[in-house]
């Protein structure tokens, strides 16, 4: 599911620089509707983020730790404020769609760079925390077990890897 319409997205991602403004602005556009009790008004802006920050995440060239840092916060950030309006309106099935987005995106970046293991396996538990929540609250989904097991030994082999 893309946000960014086709028509803008090749202005919009043709720097980090503009990709980066873009965000902060879409993120504080969704920020005041979900204070002003919009959050169907703040879809469309957190999902504009998100796939700005999809693509932050997806850039080829070196990263120093503390840009892809930033660019995973900026990826959680937006897929967890895209959640949240989708369970304010009463959408769980796509409050869980992006939520496990986040999360098995999480899980693929772990061979992204060698020195990013200690901030990923914090946001990685950071997703695994919002999707328990989800099942508390919905009960579990398809394949949430396997998704446990799954990370368990992503984060162990994240770990190891720190030692």
């Amino acid at each position: 599911m893309s946000f960014i319409c086709t028509n803008h997205r090749q202005h919009i991602l043709s720097s980090v620089e503009t990709a980066n403004l873009y965000w902060s602005q879409w993120i504080e556009q969704g920020m005041k509707q979900l204070n002003q009790q919009n959050p169907s008004e703040g879809i469309s802006f957190f999902g504009c983020a998100l796939d700005v920050a999809d693509w932050l995440v997806d850039q080829p060239h070196t990263y120093q730790l503390n840009q892809l840092n930033e660019y995973l916060e900026k990826l959680s950030l937006s897929s967890f404020l895209l959640a949240e309006c989708f369970l304010r309106v009463d959408r769980p099935e796509l409050e869980l769609h992006f939520l496990l987005h986040l999360h098995h995106r999480l899980l693929g970046s772990r061979g992204v760079q060698q020195n990013v293991h200690w901030p990923l396996s914090g946001y990685i538990r950071q997703s695994l925390e919002r999707l328990e929540a989800y099942v508390e609250k919905n009960g579990e989904f398809t394949g949430y077990k396997e998704c446990l097991v799954d990370t368990e030994y992503q984060l162990e082999e994240l770990n190891l890897a720190l030692n």
